[in-house]
């Protein structure tokens, strides 16, 4: 699966009914790009 990220915004994939893979990029001081992620979930 490809994801287009753009700075500024997060992508959600909904993996099932309850849960939400987050994933966004950032720049840091030196202007390099991290992206990070995060799983939520739901009930």
């Amino acid at each position: 699966m490809l994801i287009d990220l753009r700075i500024d915004e997060i992508a959600e994939l909904r993996i099932d009914d309850s849960t939400i893979f987050m994933v966004w990029g950032e720049r840091n001081d030196e202007g390099t790009l991290i992206i990070k992620s995060e799983m939520k979930h739901e009930n």
